[in-house]
């Protein structure tokens, strides 16, 4: 199961332009959706979809958004 989440996390970095939907991504690592989304949230802390926007940011080199006093 984590191997299927990093493989799904590898494909997401290389793909950060023109990222695969879930089910097409569920389908590259050869499971379901359901079992894509919760496992990914499990692993990684957070969802695919947020995972792909901050990379995204990360990548465009823009500062976080949360700020620091």
């Amino acid at each position: 199961k984590k191997e299927t989440m990093e493989r799904a996390r590898e494909i997401l970095l290389t793909r950060l332009e023109n990222p695969p939907t879930l089910t097409e991504l569920s389908r590259i690592v050869g499971t379901n959706e359901c079992t894509l989304k919760r496992g990914f949230k499990e692993t990684f802390g957070c969802t695919v979809y947020n995972f792909v926007q901050e990379n995204r940011l990360k990548k465009a080199n823009f500062p976080s958004w949360k700020t620091t006093k």
